[in-house]
């Protein structure tokens, strides 16, 4: 007797003695009468010893009917399979049909996350850029649209980082959403928009109510900030016309936007930022200097400049934790067009010290800024003395405001008074003890002078200097006269004068030329 010429009933009995589902297959092939008794038990073998692969085999190559029998036998809809549910398959396959189908199936889980990465079928949706199986998923009155997978991230913030705009423009529109949903270092859609400089989505981002412009993220930074470093003025446009922008807000290293733009050398943006009203210009980034110390230390003279004309909100003898004002940054930098354009404000105190008693000439001189092509032929102890009190003495009106020079490494202090006040100069030591020497003195002229204490300074940073130094048997001295023009704003170096015979024999001319002019 044949096999096949078993009645049904014995020859499911010999299916349930079979233990592999393609042997049950292959003999539910062997004709179509034993096919249409045993595919019923093929499905129920599949449900219950192999996890209902064949659901998700099915909803991956979109066969909506073998889904629509598998459920008829009970199949479970919500098992995983290699991490992932069949609703997960057909997302990530996009099987919008398929999607459709299992949301109406009663007990379907929406939300389920898949194993590993945590995704819910949205999201793995979303990671496809399928908007159609987006929109379907949408429709799902039970969608969870604020929830986090493994990373943190919500649906949004997968379709903002990896700019999707069609799809977050989905999700924008879904009820319920809440773009100020952060990551788990609190970063929102916004934020990662505009790190990414994504304009058009960023536009999008700020038509949201209550969309919070000011998340820092785990470097401190804000959407600003992104807008400022990578210099994209379309969207730090779009921030700075949003009144709830807060524009001073500082990174881990307390740089603000503004600081950020200074050291970019982006004048076009510091431009931007200093249209806004609210935006504080004195703070201290990290005790280092404000903004106008980093633009003076840069040498940035054209953003110097634009904070000058914004006179009003600065503090342009703000110091640093240090004690160092612009003035001082700029002079031993050596940038001498900021310098220039320092001294023409009538508030800047030339006289300004450090916590170690260093001035801005002290800083010019201690630096060794002095070399200028126009007296590069001249001895060094001379342009040493007269290029640093040229440049901060000098003033856009042809007059010298009082000077006070202090040594940070000998006891003595020299002040060198205006015109009309006090036309000597004089050298104090810590006693109490004092000399004067008088010098004539005009309208327009001012007398100077560069004792031991200076010079001393001098040598100390430039060895051969003081090895010369240690040669003389007198006082080291120098006096130099500078005139100041009224109408040309120069000065002239007009006498050079000392009593040391070594330095004179070995360094200065006896009849020094002077140019006619040094800038």
């Amino acid at each position: 007797m044949l096999l096949l010429d078993l009645p049904g009933e014995l020859l499911l009995c010999v299916m349930d003695h079979l233990e592999r589902a393609k042997d049950i297959h292959s003999l539910c092939l062997t004709n179509s009468h034993v096919y249409r008794q045993l595919l019923p038990a093929l499905y129920r073998f599949n449900i219950r010893f192999q996890n209902s692969s064949a659901l998700h085999w099915a909803a991956r190559y979109g066969k909506l009917e073998l889904i629509q029998t598998m459920c008829v036998y009970r199949a479970r809809v919500n098992v995983y399979l290699h991490g992932y549910t069949p609703l997960h398959f057909a997302a990530m396959f996009g099987q919008a049909p398929v999607v459709r189908w299992l949301l109406s199936y009663d007990g379907i889980d929406v939300n389920c996350r898949g194993e590993g990465l945590g995704l819910t079928p949205l999201g793995v949706a979303v990671r496809k850029k399928d908007v159609e199986v987006v929109q379907v998923l949408l429709s799902d009155a039970h969608i969870k649209l604020n929830g986090r997978n493994d990373d943190g991230f919500t649906a949004l913030h997968e379709a903002t980082t990896r700019g999707y705009l069609s799809v977050a423009k989905l999700l924008l529109a879904a009820p319920g959403v809440d773009a100020n949903v952060g990551d788990t270092c609190g970063q929102t859609a916004l934020w990662w928009a505009t790190k990414r400089s994504d304009e058009i989505l960023t536009k999008r981002l700020l038509c949201e109510d209550d969309l919070d412009l000011n998340v820092v993220g785990r470097d401190g930074s804000t959407s600003l900030h992104h807008a400022v470093q990578y210099r994209n003025r379309t969207i730090a446009r779009l921030l700075l016309c949003e009144e709830r922008l807060d524009i001073n807000v500082p990174d881990m290293t307390g740089w603000t936007p503004l600081v950020w733009a200074v050291h970019q050398a982006d004048i076009d943006m510091v431009r931007l930022l200093l249209a806004r009203d609210d935006l504080q210009l004195d703070p201290i980034f990290a005790g280092n200097a404000s903004a106008l110390g980093l633009a003076a230390e840069r040498g940035h003279t054209k953003i110097v400049n634009l904070f000058l004309e914004h006179r009003d909100r600065l503090d342009i003898n703000l110091p640093t934790q240090a004690g160092e004002t612009p003035l001082c940054r700029a002079a031993a930098a050596g940038h001498h067009d900021v310098v220039d354009l320092l001294l023409q404000d009538p508030q800047l105190d030339v006289n300004r010290a450090d916590l170690i008693g260093r001035s801005p000439l002290c800083w010019a001189v201690y630096a060794g800024h002095f070399n200028v092509p126009e007296h590069n032929h001249l001895d060094a102890i001379l342009r040493a003395c007269v290029e640093p009190a040229c440049r901060t003495l000098s003033r856009s009106t042809g007059t010298a405001l009082p000077l006070s020079v202090n040594s940070p490494r000998t006891d003595r202090s020299h002040n060198i008074c205006c015109t009309g006040s006090n036309p000597t100069h004089q050298s104090t030591e810590p006693r109490g003890g004092k000399w004067l020497i008088d010098k004539p003195s005009s309208e327009r002229q001012v007398t100077g002078h560069v004792g031991r204490s200076l010079m001393l300074l001098i040598m100390s940073e430039q060895p051969w200097l003081g090895r010369i130094g240690t040669r003389s048997k007198s006082s080291l001295r120098a006096f130099c006269t500078i005139t100041f023009s009224a109408s040309q704003h120069s000065c002239l170096p007009s006498l050079m004068q000392t009593s040391c015979d070594c330095v004179r024999c070995c360094m200065i001319p006896e009849a020094p030329v002077f140019p006619s002019k040094v800038d």
